[in-house]
């Protein structure tokens, strides 16, 4: 678990308890020993880094070089940001493929 990234575990149904008003809870020492659920990103995702030079370059491939572009078209600006991005989702569709291969 990594300090202030929120954790899904699975645990027995018995460590559930219902308040009054139906919602659930539980201990948080109960938590603790449940198994770690879902894909483990955050130990596994290396050499992960957008740059601000990364960013511009992909608001100038989209035609965003002003603040009034970025008002006009959010959206492009929105896709550029997505795009400096596309090594880190790239390495998350691997994990993914890993991770799917390992449970079949």
């Amino acid at each position: 678990m990594v300090e202030g990234i929120p954790e899904r575990v699975s645990v027995p149904e018995s460590y559930v308890e219902v308040s009054g008003s139906g919602a659930t809870f539980m201990s948080s020492d109960l938590f603790e020993r449940g198994i770690p659920f879902g894909l483990p990103l955050e130990d596994r995702l290396t050499g992960v880094t957008v740059t601000p030079a990364m960013i511009a370059e992909e608001f100038h491939k989209a035609g965003i070089w002003t603040a009034s572009d970025i008002r006009k078209n959010p959206k492009a600006a929105h896709g550029a940001v997505l795009a400096a991005s596309r090594d880190i989702l790239a390495q998350i569709q691997h994990l993914v493929a890993e991770y799917e291969r390992k449970e079949d």
